[in-house]
């Protein structure tokens, strides 16, 4: 899905924050919104509840000091954009989960520049923070087990979910 995204046509891509910046450019937003509404509809038409993620990979707060839309609230904004596709769907369609996304520091692909447990914590709790008061119904880390490992951020356990690929 995400490289379908990022080769969509918005000049919305930011290299910093990623498909987080097609939020704030008109086409980028028909292309994310038509893009999650492929996956939607195939669970609206078996009645089967979906998880929606939000396009905030890379928007922690590092990464958006140094985007085209520093001084945003980029993580609420990517909240609001998945809950506003959600109620699109109306009052009787199958369950929509939004799930918070955040993603690794640096290249995921790159273990060794992964930050210890500490900075993970002091990097990621301010996203993690924005996303849940943002409402969404969960958070989902990509290759996070430092987080989870560790019970790294009480205040929002019950809202935890752990993916990885």
């Amino acid at each position: 899905m995400y490289e379908r995204l990022r080769s969509g046509g918005s000049e919305g891509f930011d290299p910093a924050i990623a498909y987080a910046g097609m939020l704030y450019d008109e086409t980028g937003r028909e292309v994310l919104a038509a893009t999650h509404r492929e996956y939607l509809d195939i669970g609206q038409r078996y009645g089967q509840p979906m998880v929606a993620a939000t396009p905030t990979w890379h928007a922690s707060a590092s990464r958006i000091a140094r985007s085209a839309h520093a001084g945003r609230a980029i993580n609420a904004d990517g909240s609001d954009f998945m809950k506003a596709l959600r109620a699109s769907y109306g009052p009787n369609a199958a369950p929509i989960l939004i799930a918070g996304v955040t993603g690794p520091f640096g290249d995921g692909y790159k273990p060794e520049e992964a930050p210890d447990t500490i900075a993970a914590i002091n990097l990621h709790t301010p996203q993690i923070a924005a996303l849940a008061e943002a409402g969404t119904d969960f958070s989902r880390y990509r290759r996070y087990r430092v987080l989870l490992k560790h019970a790294a951020l009480p205040k929002y356990s019950d809202r935890l979910a752990y993916h990885t690929f």
